[in-house]
């Protein structure tokens, strides 16, 4: 199987590739820039947001047998970011999957994502969501709690808070959490898009327990304590 796997230099993507490598899959990453230790061969250099017609698409999805969005930004550069990046392109890709009858396709989406959330984060990934579902293509939409990787960039932030000795967060001690590991997640996208065609339309992918994002925190920094500890004794 062959598949193609957009924003894979991200967190999450690069994660996904590696998991479909080690199941034997043929791949391809893309993002804007290749890494140095990755084949040309092997890669794709794209610019996501020029990529808003099916058109632009057709030419990469040749012999690819799924595909696996992980494109993502927590904050837009310029006001309009999250519907380029989160709605337009990905419809754009969408249709073209569909057009040329690629097998499967899996779309990493967020937990709250709806066309009519209360943040634009959120209607974006809703709506990209939203149209996916409603075309024939054999898809699955993941929507994740809290991803937790030692070099994602919400990880440095909260383990960054998890030092502080006071809590900066007013609803730190109601809002719930369940987070999943990088490494669960990637596993879960990787066997989602080597399934079969009677895979979940759409699923949540969470960690075994919910917590406040106080208890988090704090989980973080009793993490970060015994890893002090370790490397001085």
């Amino acid at each position: 199987m062959r598949a193609l796997v957009l924003g894979a230099t991200g967190l999450v993507g690069s994660h996904v590739l590696r998991a479909l490598r080690a199941a034997g899959c043929t791949t391809a990453g893309a993002s804007r820039h290749r890494p140095e230790d990755e084949h040309p061969d092997d890669w794709i250099e794209i610019d996501f947001a020029c990529m808003t017609s099916e058109d632009d698409w057709l030419p990469l999805l040749t012999g690819v047998d799924a595909v696996v969005n992980c494109v993502g930004i927590l904050r837009e550069e310029q006001a309009g970011d999250f519907d380029l990046l989160h709605r337009a392109a990905p419809v754009a890709l969408f249709g073209a999957c569909e057009r040329l009858g690629v097998r499967r396709v899996v779309q990493l989406s967020a937990l709250g994502s709806r066309a009519d959330a209360a943040t634009a984060y959120w209607r974006s990934k809703g709506a990209a969501d939203a149209d996916l579902l409603a075309r024939t293509l054999s898809a699955t939409i993941v929507r994740p709690s809290l991803v937790y990787g030692e070099e994602g960039a919400s990880s440095v932030l909260f383990r960054a808070l998890a030092t502080l000795p006071v809590l900066m967060l007013p609803m730190a001690h109601k809002a719930k959490v369940q987070p999943i590991h990088v490494d669960d997640l990637a596993a879960l996208i990787a066997r989602l898009a080597m399934a079969a065609d009677d895979a979940p339309r759409e699923m949540a992918a969470v960690g075994p327990r919910a917590m406040t994002l106080a208890g988090y925190l704090g989980a973080l920094r009793g993490g970060l304590q015994d890893q002090f500890r370790s490397e001085g004794d």
